[in-house]
């Protein structure tokens, strides 16, 4: 386990450095860098997962400003996901069960990038993990002790994310199911009113973790933003399918082939075994999908893919117990650790040669914002400005920002307000499909002259002589 667990930490540290997306640096530049006091009150988006900004913010401050820094909140989660999901996978089928989820959930490369990206989605997949854990825990003895961990375990996944509710009210369904089906012990009357209460603590205490934001924006700001808001049923129906196919592509993403159906096959197995296999009555993953889905269409959301991380190591857990069932009668004691260990290498080793971490879209990218930042940095002078659209905009601004260039003095979209501008440095970001002359359309056709300052792979720098009196700072 603890190799498994080094392997998986030695992974996620491969792309802890990679280039800033979207969604993190505008977390940063808005949330977390700004005092706590500010970052934690502060819900004009729901890009804020409050308790995310609040460890990015310390760790910021202990270790500077650096990629790797923003990450380590989201890293350290998704290294300790490994061996949480090895626990929690414990609980509910006992054997090699536990070992087999923990290798493929340290290869996964959805895993892995999010756990190398700034953003509180590692942080939920961790609490889900220990959620299932501390229910198993109570199924076998009750305690107020126990009571308590699963309320602050559940208003801290709350806290962090509101779309936590997904894993928080699939383990707590799941949870009343297992005590109607079984007699827990206490009682089942006893137990049902345990975890009644302990769902009401959570909701006092999730108020409690919101009052900043509640007293200056408001509930809507949480619970009625734009990213939230009902559609309509035809809208629904229609996002739906292309929804759930971005969801499964990203869930098995630069998995093999062979190794996917061989999945698919063990949680059909694990399903059909589970009177067999499981320590429970009730299998945690159906319950799981039947509450994702009824919520789906009662709220009337298309959550984005990255939404349902939580549940593809609860699905690796189900396909290794199934995978148990083919087990030899007769195996050494090295058969569960030699099989994990190569479900590891066959996931890590196709993560590594695909390269769809670095190539991934999740969250918008601008992969070489950094050399861009570089150049602008010995250029920018008063009167410039930097034509940039989304999602190019906020990675640029990170790196600027670092470099101690002020973003909002000279980052423009494009637009009117631009020929007062002594010069323009145009951002064209080639993976979004951007071009030159759409970015300067307003300038008018034949106007202006472009000179390229530097190309790469993910797109290109020009600068545009508007009015070239005086000089740069270069």
């Amino acid at each position: 386990m603890a190799l498994i667990t080094v392997a998986g930490a030695a992974l996620r540290a491969r792309y802890l450095s990679q280039p800033m997306r979207y969604d993190e640096a505008f977390t940063y530049l808005a949330y977390a860098s700004q005092p706590l006091a500010k970052g934690l009150a502060r819900y004009d988006y729901p890009n804020n997962h409050l308790l995310h900004t609040l460890l990015v913010h310390v760790t910021t401050t202990v270790f500077g400003n650096h990629p790797w820094s923003l990450r380590l909140p989201a890293y350290t989660a998704g290294v300790a996901l490994v061996p949480a999901w090895w626990w929690a996978v414990r609980g509910l089928y006992p054997g090699a069960a536990g070992l087999l989820t923990a290798g493929l959930v340290a290869g996964s490369s959805p895993l892995v990038e999010f756990s190398t990206n700034a953003r509180g989605y590692m942080l939920v997949a961790l609490d889900c993990a220990l959620l299932v854990g501390a229910s198993t825990a109570l199924l076998r003895r009750a305690t107020p002790l126990r009571w308590a961990g699963l309320a602050a375990l559940i208003a801290l996944a709350l806290w962090t994310i509101p779309v936590a509710l997904f894993p928080v009210g699939a383990v707590a369904a799941w949870l009343g199911v297992e005590a109607l089906a079984r007699r827990p012990p206490g009682g089942r009357q006893r137990f049902l009113a345990g975890l009644a209460l302990a769902l009401v603590g959570a909701g006092c205490l999730t108020v409690v973790l919101y009052l900043p934001v509640l007293r200056g924006w408001g509930v809507d700001a949480v619970v009625g933003n734009r990213f939230v808001a009902p559609l309509g049923e035809e809208v629904l129906l229609r996002r739906l399918p292309g929804s759930l196919e971005g969801t499964w592509r990203l869930a098995v993403r630069d998995a093999p082939r062979a190794l996917v159906l061989v999945l698919l096959a063990g949680v059909a197995l694990g399903l059909l075994g589970h009177r067999r296999l499981g320590a429970q009555r009730v299998p945690l993953l159906p319950i799981a999908v039947i509450w994702c889905g009824g919520l789906v269409l009662v709220q009337r959301v298309v959550p984005f893919p990255r939404v349902w991380l939580f549940l593809i190591p609860l699905a690796f857990g189900t396909a290794a117990a199934g995978l148990t069932l083919l087990w030899p009668r007769r195996r050494t004691p090295l058969a569960g650790p030699l099989a994990a260990l190569a479900l590891l290498a066959v996931l890590a080793g196709a993560t590594v040669a695909s390269g769809g971490v670095l190539r991934s879209p999740e969250t918008g990218t601008l992969r070489a914002a950094a050399p861009m930042a570089a150049i602008l940095r010995d250029r920018l002078a008063p009167g410039d400005a930097v034509v940039v659209a989304l999602p190019a905009n906020q990675p640029l601004a990170y790196y600027l920002d670092r470099d101690g260039i002020p973003p909002d003095r000279y980052l423009r979209p494009p637009g009117r307000g631009l020929l007062q501008r002594r010069r323009l440095f145009v951002v064209v970001d080639a993976a979004e499909g951007q071009t030159l002359q759409r970015l300067l359309a307003v300038l008018g056709p034949g106007t202006v002259r472009p000179r390229m300052l530097g190309h790469w792979e993910s797109g290109s720098l020009y600068q545009v002589d508007l009015h070239p009196t005086g000089r740069s700072s270069a």
